[in-house]
């Protein structure tokens, strides 16, 4: 497995791998936590007990305890497979799609053949909703990453999302104004 190179994919990966090492035997984590003394100890144990960094080990110090369900740990566990697999596989050239802008809170966007319709009450929960669309409907099933040219007035005039990461915003004006 090797990395794309955002600093960003690397922390989740390595959080991952952290919280999912300890979620495949939750009674040995919380017995692991209810020996410690306290959290520099809670810290010292896990770092022994599964090779973990300083990072990692306070990553998972900071864990809810909801992620004990079956629920959630199943969750991480298809996170963390989703990231492996998107990380083995070359990501680029990314797809290109055209939103049309249809107001300064709505955008149409067209995902294979159908026109999706992304409407927010401002600029920025307009933005991360289409993320999210474009993310689910396109960019995880296909493996890839996915620019969107916005057509907004005001704003980013391209989102490039990533299947399983964050999005990369490029305003007018930025060095590589094109997605790439």
């Amino acid at each position: 497995m090797t990395s794309n190179g955002d600093p960003e994919e690397d922390v989740r990966l390595v959080v991952l791998t952290a919280v999912s090492h300890v979620l495949a035997d939750p009674a040995a984590f919380v017995a692991l936590l209810s020996a410690a003394d306290g959290e520099a100890d809670a810290v010292r144990r896990l770092r022994e007990a599964h090779g973990f960094t300083a990072f990692q080990a306070r990553v998972v110090l900071d864990l809810q305890f909801s992620v004990l369900t079956g629920e959630r740990r199943a969750r991480a566990e298809d996170e963390l497979a989703l990231l492996r697999r998107a990380l083995d596989e070359p990501w680029d050239p990314p797809l290109e799609l055209s939103a049309t802008v249809r107001s300064p809170r709505s955008l149409e966007v067209p995902v294979d053949g159908a026109v999706h319709v992304v409407e927010a009450a401002d600029r920025e929960e307009l933005l991360d909703r289409l993320v999210t669309v474009v993310r689910d409907r396109l960019a995880r099933p296909r493996r890839r990453r996915v620019a969107v040219t916005t057509g907004l007035a005001e704003g980013p005039v391209t989102v490039l999302v990533d299947p399983v990461g964050g999005a990369r915003f490029r305003y007018a004006g930025d060095e590589g104004d094109a997605a790439g």
